[in-house]
């Protein structure tokens, strides 16, 4: 499956996990597969930028950070999505290095963020992607 189709894929997981309820994420197993979505479509979300990345630099950036920084800088996403997929990549190094707990409330609003993010992030790029001559769907 190319990492576009896979995005899609993950984008559409995390639109049901983020119809959870606030008080369903307090269940241990509902937040590990709410955990499970929002970062797997992240992760899909880096991992398709940076393929897009490849198609027009040379030595395209490797941190997650980077990825989403060098992607605004080459107008591949507005600064509303960079500023928010930074906010969720930040989340999910707190979370994955254990600087934070996981709290039901604040996942309930990542999810929404990303749901959100990541549908304007694939909008976006879909469109700046082919005035460069990139096609996405190929990646």
């Amino acid at each position: 499956m190319s990492k576009y189709r896979k995005l899609l894929s993950e984008v559409r997981a995390l639109d049901l996990v983020r119809m959870n309820s606030v008080d369903a994420l307090r269940d241990e197993t509902v937040l590990g597969n709410a955990l499970l979505a929002l970062f797997s479509a992240l992760q899909s979300a880096i991992e398709f930028l940076h393929a897009v990345l490849s198609k027009v630099e040379e030595s395209p950036p490797r941190t997650h950070e980077d990825v989403v920084r060098e992607a605004k800088k080459l107008d591949l996403i507005s600064e509303r999505t960079e500023k928010r997929l930074m906010k969720l990549v930040r989340y999910r190094l707190d979370v994955g290095f254990g600087r934070k707990d996981v709290d039901p409330d604040e996942l309930f609003e990542m999810l929404q963020l990303a749901y959100y993010a990541l549908s304007d992030m694939i909008s976006e790029v879909e469109e700046r992607a082919r005035r460069i001559g990139v096609d996405v769907e190929s990646l």
